[in-house]
Formats: C-alpha cells, sequence, structure tokens
C-alpha cells in the first residue's frame, strides 16, 4: 500500500469520517502510542522553513487510514455482539496476515438436500490459537466475525469504500509449479465487487475461479449424485 505524503492527523480523521468512521484525533494517538502499536505510528519530520511553526510534524500512513477503519469496524459492527477489546487487536492482525500469505481455509459443508449450489458451502478462516493472551480468546464462530471484519474493512478502506457498504471481497490465487508440486502466489490486485447478501463476503479464487466451485464439482461426484 503506497503511502500518502505528508497525511497530517487532520487528513487522517478527514480520511476516515469519508468512510464512516468518526474517532476522536486523541483516540487514533492513543492507538499508535500504545504499546500494542494497534495502529501504524505516524512517522516524525522536521517541518519546513516559513511553516510558521516549531518542533517536528507528524505524517501518518496510508496503512494507518486501513487499519484505524478496522479498529472501528471491529468496535462498532452490527455483526459483532460487543466492542472487541485492544488487546486481542495485535493477534486479529497476525491471524489476518496468514490469511494474506497462503490461501488456507477450512469449508463447511452442507447437509445433503435439494437446491444445493456451491454458494451453499461456507469458508472459515483458520482458528490459531494465541495462549499468551491476556485474557480468554474468542469462541471460534466468534474468531470468524472478526477476522471478516477485519479484512474486509481493510480492504474497503483501500479503496475509499465506506465501512457500511456491503462488498465481496475476491482473493486470487495463481498456481506455480514446482519440483515439489504446485505453488499458489497471491494475485497482488484482489477484486472488491458488490456482495450478493447484506454483509460483507470473503472468496477464495484459485486461477480464477471461487474455489467452492471446485469443491463443490468434486463432491458432487461422491456425495450429492
Amino acid at each position: 500500500m503506497n503511502d500518502q505524503s505528508r497525511m497530517d492527523i487532520e487528513a487522517l480523521q478527514s480520511r476516515l469520517h469519508d468512510l464512516g468512521a468518526d474517532i476522536p484525533q486523541t483516540t487514533l494517538r492513543r492507538w499508535a502510542y500504545d504499546k500494542r502499536e494497534i495502529i501504524p505510528r505516524p512517522k516524525r519530520d522536521k517541518r519546513g522553513t516559513g511553516s510558521g511553526k516549531r518542533g517536528r510534524a507528524a505524517f501518518w500512513s496510508e496503512k494507518a487510514v486501513a487499519e484505524a477503519a478496522a479498529v472501528w469496524a471491529l468496535q462498532h459492527s452490527p455483526h459483532i455482539t460487543k466492542p472487541t477489546p485492544l488487546y486481542l487487536i495485535p493477534y486479529i492482525k497476525r491471524s489476518a496476515n496468514c490469511f494474506y500469505k497462503s490461501p488456507t481455509a477450512g469449508y463447511e459443508l452442507p447437509m445433503r438436500e435439494k437446491g444445493l449450489t456451491y454458494k451453499s458451502i461456507t469458508m472459515n478462516f483458520r482458528y490459531d490459537r494465541y495462549k499468551e493472551l491476556e485474557w480468554k480468546q474468542p469462541v471460534h464462530a466468534e474468531w470468524q466475525v472478526l477476522l471478516r471484519t477485519w479484512i474486509t474493512t481493510y480492504e474497503k478502506a483501500k479503496r475509499g469504500i465506506p465501512i457500511k457498504e456491503p462488498r465481496q471481497i475476491r482473493f486470487n490465487w495463481r498456481s506455480v509449479d514446482v519440483e515439489e508440486g504446485v505453488n499458489y502466489n497471491p494475485d497482488p490486485l484482489g477484486l472488491v465487487t458488490l456482495a450478493e447478501s447484506d454483509h460483507d463476503e470473503i472468496i477464495i479464487m484459485l486461477d480464477g475461479v471461487d474455489f467452492r466451485k471446485q469443491l463443490f464439482i468434486l463432491l458432487s461426484r461422491f456425495e450429492f449424485e
């Protein structure tokens, strides 16, 4: 994500407001300078001559915009029962980063019944267990919602899409032949489209095809015939 040059805290606030997140400057600074660095800290730069101001100015990154929006969403989303405590944020980010590195996910298969399609298959993130957590880690179902909220909000914020507008985020992985078999490399440009429901969705694509579709075809040979 390219940084926007010389974005001060007022500009950061304005960008977040446009996304639907009104966050006080004191909160943004508190998140950045928290020992857990909830969002990226600003870079300090000497003020230019003739500015009329002394000291060093703080300039925020594009990543700070996306992460601040994601933290706000975790505390205000109607799909989350209570605001996400800050101590969980570093662990949510860690699990989310793993998703960006590998197309590893679990799939919940539907019961055998009429009218099933590949869209009936539900994707779940890997449930990473963190023994060093200060308090109890949310259960599997809650963790899925937190990760989905973080990733979808982060991707929408990168593109200037308001947080509350449902979107479908497609992550495409391209296969690469190697000596050991096949590896998958991430396509740097994920695709964001209108959601097919009233909530955000995440889809894994392998070589441009929804993996659920490939899985459904395979299952149909054994389960649905």
